[in-house]
């Protein structure tokens, strides 16, 4: 889907929503994985849901699976040696610019 073209994700909105939604709330998941997923959701999907769903559809579970992904990172953060512990605070700082992104593109 990343090299997908604006009108075949466009056309495929539902079915894209429908794979990564589950994944981003999977704290089983890769975070690479994970992270790819809020990053494909803000910068190709976003722009292509309806304001009138994009709340229910969007924002709200993106939102949530957000705050979920921040929180299992913060809480490794203590548990993991200093080296790792800094990878986890720029996926927490990517994920807080994912954040700051979705809510501009909102704005829109």
């Amino acid at each position: 889907a990343e090299e997908w073209d604006e009108k075949r994700i466009e056309e495929n909105i539902q079915d894209l929503l429908g794979f990564i939604h589950p994944v981003l709330l999977d704290n089983s998941s890769e975070f690479e994985l994970r992270l790819d997923c809020v990053r494909f959701t803000v910068e190709k999907i976003s722009k292509h849901v309806p304001i009138y769903e994009a709340e229910d559809t969007l924002y709200f579970p993106l939102m949530q699976a957000i705050s979920a992904f921040l929180t299992q990172v913060f809480n490794l953060i203590s548990s993991v040696d200093e080296g790792k512990s800094v990878e986890l605070l720029f996926v927490a700082i990517d994920l807080v610019g994912q954040v700051d992104s979705l809510i501009q593109n909102g704005a829109r």
